[in-house]
């Protein structure tokens, strides 16, 4: 038995196979083996040649890849959370969904004037005194929506992209295009001066 090589009608590369052939080699195999590294593989009678280049990805494929990446880099911008000025100086807290959780139901309790139990990252519970929580609360929540709305502004990118240069240009933290806007016609950081503008303690 020994290695051969199949080609079709067209003589393009269609397989390897194991055979084992007493006289002349039937039509469609040889036993020249096909160079690594062939995007689609051509047999001339003597030797193998390249005669395409790599697989085209349609530009909807990629779209759908760049905004999955997208989204995973903004949840993880997310949940590495931030840095926040408190009564101890300034402290770390991570924004995970369990975080995040945690911070909604003690931020319910700080709100009718309760001191709270919330620890920063590293550190053990402290008692935090309402008004303190709630304005890191108010911080945190600015931060998510800040990373949130950064996402939406980056999938209508994508979208809106027409070419894979276009589309590899776009990265997490990559600066947006000035002309993009959402369907009011407000620009990412038209949004993000309403943000500041949110009531703080």
């Amino acid at each position: 038995m020994k290695q051969y090589y199949r080609y079709d009608e067209n003589w393009y590369y269609v397989e390897p196979v194991i055979a084992y052939y007493e006289e002349s080699l039937p039509d469609g195999i040889t036993d020249i083996r096909p160079p690594d590294g062939l995007y689609r593989a051509q047999f001339n009678g003597n030797e193998w040649i390249e005669t395409g280049g790599p697989p085209i990805v349609p530009i909807e494929d990629i779209k759908a890849q760049k905004l999955r990446e997208i989204s995973v880099a903004c949840s993880q911008a997310i949940y590495n959370g931030m840095e926040i000025e408190t009564t101890k100086g300034t402290e770390s807290f991570a924004l995970t969904i369990e975080d995040q959780k945690n911070i909604l139901a003690q931020t319910a309790f700080a709100e009718q004037g309760l001191s709270v139990l919330y620890h920063a990252d590293g550190k053990p519970c402290r008692l935090f005194d309402p008004q303190e929580f709630v304005a890191v609360s108010r911080t945190c929540f600015a931060f998510i929506t800040y990373h949130t709305t950064l996402c939406n502004f980056y999938n209508t990118w994508i979208r809106q992209s027409e070419t894979k240069e276009e589309l590899n240009e776009i990265v997490y933290g990559a600066s947006l295009p000035i002309d993009l806007a959402n369907e009011d016609g407000q620009s990412f950081d038209d949004l993000m001066d309403v943000i500041l503008t949110y009531p703080k303690i």
